[in-house]
């Protein structure tokens, strides 16, 4: 079962999303805040991040720490950003350097569901 950590400082969607997901064949654990993504991924299994990017400052400076980190198990971590906003074009060039995905953050539970499996195919390449 793919493990995935929602990270979001919406409870109530980390709750539903939860749901949702757990529904749809993932094991799921949440957080409300980026301060304890980088300890929660390393002392633990997840094969991918959902990460709300603009809910506290440094959102893609996390994605780089994952990205540049020493640790397989972080810089090979699958990373699926969402907002609530439209990006802007400078986020557009980041998610290329850094290999990390998009989805709206309101976007029907089909297509989370559809890109996630998309994402774990690719990274199980």
């Amino acid at each position: 079962m793919p493990r995935l950590l929602f990270v979001d400082n919406d409870r109530k969607m980390c709750e539903v999303m939860k749901e949702y997901l757990s529904w749809n064949g993932f094991e799921v654990a949440v957080l409300n805040s980026n301060a304890q993504v980088l300890d929660e991924l390393l002392n633990n299994e997840y094969d991918l991040l959902l990460y709300n990017i603009i809910m506290e400052r440094g959102g893609f400076e996390l994605c780089r720490k994952l990205r540049n980190s020493d640790s397989p198990k972080l810089s090979r971590t699958g990373i699926l950003i969402f907002t609530p906003e439209p990006l802007e074009f400078e986020d557009y060039i980041t998610l290329r350097q850094l290999e990390l995905y998009f989805i709206d953050k309101y976007a029907d539970i089909e297509e989370w569901i559809n890109k996630i499996s998309l994402i774990l195919r690719k990274i199980r390449e």
